[in-house]
């Protein structure tokens, strides 16, 4: 977004009358999508309409964190909404369980819906544990959750060893559940 760098004023030398205007038009355009511009090519209503459509940019831009953003271009009501986007913005980020989020900046209500999230991706992530990538931290969990994972565990591992899959682990079987295997045909052979 610089106001004096780059892309020249229409030059004049050959060009129609129509070559020239379709150029200003070309470089008026350009400056106000915050490219390249040459003020003093512009006239005093132009480069009003360009600082206000660089003004609208940086504020966009500061709304969605970019590293673009000027703020000490913005005004203090833009200030007050930037800083709220970026509160939202960081509060997703706990939500999420990403290491970007920073919880000293969450309020009361927030932190405790960050946790919720927290707990209800770790018992995801205990309930899928084999070929997923969410994480498990048992001992985060309540009983009820533990219990229900151990169950999960039970049953996929009865069900690797019964089918000769990969992964059985016949010490974690039950009596019951070894005599099953025994009394039932193999399902591949």
């Amino acid at each position: 977004m610089s106001l004096t760098a780059g892309c020249a004023a229409p030059e004049t030398g050959g060009e129609t009358a129509s070559d020239l205007e379709r150029s200003r038009r070309e470089h008026l355009q350009d400056c106000l999508a915050g490219g390249r511009c040459k003020l003093a090519a512009l006239s005093p209503d132009e480069r009003t309409l360009v600082e206000s459509a660089l003004a609208r940019l940086n504020h966009e831009a500061c709304l969605r964190g970019e590293s673009t953003c000027d703020e000490a271009r913005l005004t203090e009501a833009h200030h007050r909404e930037v800083g709220a986007a970026a509160d939202a913005r960081n509060f997703e980020l706990c939500r999420s369980g990403l290491p970007a989020c920073d919880p000293a900046r969450l309020t009361l209500d927030q932190r405790e819906e960050a946790r919720r999230a927290f707990d209800e991706r770790n018992f995801r992530g205990c309930m899928n544990a084999v070929g997923t990538l969410l994480a498990c931290d048992l001992s985060a969990l309540n009983e009820t959750q533990q219990a229900a994972v151990r169950r999960r565990n039970e049953d996929v591992n009865f069900w690797s060893c019964r089918t000769g899959a990969f992964g059985c682990r016949e010490d974690l079987l039950s009596d019951a559940q070894r005599a099953a295997i025994v009394r039932s045909a193999p399902l591949y052979r």
